[in-house]
């Protein structure tokens, strides 16, 4: 017995040095095969563990570059929507991509260049402008003052709203009429439109149209916009092609809101006392532009200067060599007439007027214009480049026509 048990202790011994020596540990010899198969199955929980942290770490990596891209995208949104935003709140800055390009130019008088742009003030401001215009219009009474032959009686109560009727005459017959000496004003409506009439008809400088009031609120508002450093700049974009950047005075010469009626017109003058650009706006109604087609800027009337008057034309170009003499500042002889500019919404026009510039009139709105429901609203105005000075006679000639 004590032999088999020393026999059996040592053949134990020799097992476990048989382990130790196969780098096994006791533990380790005696786990079953279906426990180190469950092992094997579940993983080392050490290794689980590395392998759960780098798929974490590959999740935050992917979700920081989801955000970037997220981030990067709104800015490039944001940037687009200020760039967008910006060109609608300056689009009078000269250096805005959205500034109107000239669409015609043409020679007239002593070959000076008349710019004619379409589009030139921001739609909603020249829409909201417009529409003042016409309410005021409204208020003033449709028919007062128009035509030669269709006139409303005088009476000083007739007019009304904010519009005045302007003439160079007073109205009182021959003695009455005036050079440019204007008169502004709802009395002897009829009076001052024949004398008008007279006063073209034996060749002298005349005109009838109506006027805003100074003092309104919207006259106002459009000096002060047609004077601010982005509106020069806008002007300047078109005309400072002409010998460089033109630099202008701080303030307007003259300007004035107009309306032309049934039977007003404007005769051939050269504009050479008001200032050294003249400029002409076109806010026209027009029948088809009504608050349906104002949202989405399709105009399909147009204005038709044989059937309804009140074109801007120009006369023919000339050169000064050709005059027949130094004293003379137009060739001799009727005005060739050879460009037209047709009354339109939201267009302009620009053209120099000194030291001399061509020669230019509004020829009479007709009836059928008011019948068709048109109507030739727009602003006339005129800067002075620095450094152009009038003389005494043409700061009194200005003077007059500038009653305040």
């Amino acid at each position: 017995m004590r032999r088999n048990a020393r026999t059996m202790r040592r053949r134990r011994n020799a097992g476990r040095a048989a382990g130790r020596a196969a780098g096994g540990s006791r533990d380790e010899a005696t786990v079953p095969p279906s426990a180190a198969a469950a092992t094997a199955t579940r993983g080392d929980p050490s290794s689980s563990t590395a392998d759960d942290g780098a798929r974490s770490a590959r999740v935050v990596l992917f979700q920081r570059f989801v955000k970037m891209m997220m981030v990067y995208a709104a800015a490039i949104g944001g940037i687009k929507y200020f760039e967008v935003g910006k060109k609608r709140v300056t689009n009078m800055n000269k250096e805005s991509p959205a500034l109107p390009s000239t669409t015609r130019t043409f020679l007239a008088g002593p070959n000076v260049t008349v710019h004619v742009v379409r589009d030139f003030l921001p739609r909603d401001v020249a829409l909201r402008w417009r529409r003042t215009m016409i309410d005021e219009w409204d208020a003033t009474g449709s028919g007062k003052g128009e035509s030669r032959t269709a006139a409303p009686p005088s009476d000083p109560s007739s007019g009304g709203g904010a519009w005045s009727y302007a003439t160079n005459n007073d109205g009182s017959g021959a003695s009455g009429r005036h050079n440019n000496a204007k008169t502004r004003g709802t009395r002897l409506l009829r009076e001052r439109n024949e004398t008008a009439w007279q006063m073209w008809e034996a060749g002298a400088f005349a005109y009838a149209k109506w006027e805003l009031d100074l003092d309104h609120y919207l006259s106002r508002e459009i000096q002060s916009t047609f004077e601010t450093k982005e509106m020069t700049n806008r002007v300047d974009n078109v005309v400072g092609d002409e010998g460089g950047d033109t630099a202008f005075e701080a303030d307007l010469s003259d300007f004035f809101v107009t309306n032309y009626a049934t039977g007003d017109f404007l005769t051939a003058h050269d504009d050479a006392f008001q200032g050294s650009w003249a400029f002409v706006i076109s806010l026209a109604q027009l029948p088809d532009l009504d608050a349906d087609t104002e949202s989405n800027g399709e105009v399909d009337a147009e204005w038709d200067g044989e059937k309804l008057g009140g074109v801007l034309r120009f006369e023919c170009p000339f050169d000064r060599s050709d005059l027949p003499s130094p004293a003379h500042r137009h060739p001799p002889g009727p005005i060739r007439w050879c460009e037209t500019v047709a009354p339109s919404f939201n267009s302009a026009v620009f053209f120099r007027t000194r030291p001399q510039g061509p020669r230019h009139e509004v020829t009479p709105v007709t009836w059928e214009a008011r019948e068709k429901s048109f109507g030739r609203y727009g602003i006339t105005g005129w800067y002075m480049e620095v450094g152009d000075r009038m003389s005494d006679w043409e700061a009194a000639e200005l003077a007059k026509a500038t009653p305040k």
